[in-house]
């Protein structure tokens, strides 16, 4: 006769703690990846874009939905499927479409293909994620990454300087540092006394306004000077999220 073995449910707890220590814990379980990444952020003129997919960082580069951001800019943008071809046009530039269908997603800029050489653009849960600063600084926009607060800043200002890239770690996105005039050279050297001396100014393409002391004031041709807050509202306007006039 056979002799029955009995395991108690302490004994068996045991074993299996035993087993799990042997094995250790799966690498995709750490402390890195228990805390939730910081939202990555965008904006234009110091308005914050809305995506229906947020953005992500891929192989250190910022990946958007980038009609959010070129719809704001006043652009506008065709999906061909056929050829799996994203046209993105300024309002003065008809569309062209001369793309052929290949491995990858193309993207066009007023008729002249982009290419990406570190990130190409990508099908991400039924998105297509384009790396943004290319195509901003082929529409003649320029951009800044902010690491503190994960947030890529575009400018329609078109006299920032650029500065040459320098090498950066790999955990940080591979965007060019613009280097932005501050208040006081803006005023300085850009705006007339007039606009100087205005309470708000607007800017004409995003319909935003700003205290004369902004960050990201447009353009000195891109500008509209209004005597009161409520001028602006009426002109239909908004306030910048940065300076909250």
């Amino acid at each position: 006769m056979r002799k029955r073995v009995t395991l108690y449910p302490r004994l068996i707890a045991t074993l299996l703690l035993a087993a799990i220590i042997a094995i250790g814990v799966p690498p995709q379980f750490n402390a890195y990846t228990a805390q939730a990444a910081q939202p990555i952020t965008v904006t234009v003129d110091g308005e914050s874009v809305i995506f229906e997919t947020p953005p992500q960082i891929i192989n250190g580069r910022v990946m958007v939905q980038i009609r959010a951001i070129v719809e704001m800019l006043g652009c506008s943008v065709v999906w061909d499927g056929d050829t799996q071809t994203s046209y993105i046009n300024k309002p003065n530039v008809p569309l062209q479409r001369t793309a052929q269908r290949g491995n990858n997603i193309n993207v066009f800029v007023n008729n002249q293909q982009i290419n990406f050489p570190d990130q190409q653009p990508v099908n991400y849960s039924g998105y297509i994620l384009i790396p943004s600063r290319g195509v901003i600084e082929a529409l003649g926009y320029s951009t800044v990454w902010d690491s503190s607060t994960q947030t890529q800043i575009i400018v329609t200002e078109g006299n920032a300087e650029v500065p040459s890239p320098s090498a950066e770690s790999p955990q940080t996105p591979t965007e060019h540092r613009t280097q932005i005039p501050t208040p006081t050279q803006i005023l300085q050297s850009s705006a007339a006394p007039e606009q100087a001396q205005a309470a708000f100014i607007g800017n004409r393409n995003s319909q935003v306004f700003h205290r004369p002391t902004c960050g990201t004031l447009p353009a000195p041709q891109n500008r509209i000077n209004f005597a009161s807050r409520q001028e602006a509202v009426n002109a239909g306007h908004r306030p910048c999220r940065r300076c909250s006039p």
